[in-house]
């Protein structure tokens, strides 16, 4: 399971500098969960202690507030990360998570995740280039909104 999760790992742009070796020592970290269309992989009141790749189908993100899910905000798909911008510290909005159809996804909590980034160096500057097209992704978004 380690090795095929392994080379699964490889299909992610953050893990393309990482070796086989590299890969299948961190691919104990990760855990395979399956869901089916229209389900919740983050929900309203969920702590939101670990990141998820989405392996195959994709995921819809919504902007939620204290009554209900509210605007859609954007898809994430196969070879996509979410949440990055948890790994900078907890997000003052909160965000539900639903499969568009049936989804896969490897997760990790955060705390391994930051112990993986602190043993691999190379892989912080992936997450801050990363990190800046998600930004320049979420100005794009509320400019649309408000134009």
């Amino acid at each position: 399971m380690t090795r095929l999760l392994g080379r699964t790992l490889k299909n992610f742009s953050l893990f393309s500098s990482l070796d086989t070796s590299q890969l299948q020592t961190i691919a104990s970290f990760f855990t395979r969960e399956i869901y089916e269309a229209n389900s919740y992989v983050i929900n309203i009141n969920d702590n939101i202690d670990r990141l998820y790749f989405v392996e195959s189908g994709s995921i819809q993100i919504y902007a939620t507030s204290k009554s209900d899910v509210g605007q859609s905000l954007f898809n994430i798909y196969a070879g996509d990360i979410y949440p990055l911008q948890e790994l900078f510290g907890s997000s003052p909005f909160k965000t539900i998570a639903k499969a568009i159809e049936p989804t896969t996804v490897l997760t990790i909590s955060m705390k391994d995740f930051e112990s993986i980034m602190q043993h691999y160096p190379s892989l912080n500057m992936h997450i801050i280039s990363m990190m800046q097209r998600e930004i320049n992704a979420y100005k794009n978004l509320i400019f649309q909104k408000v134009l």
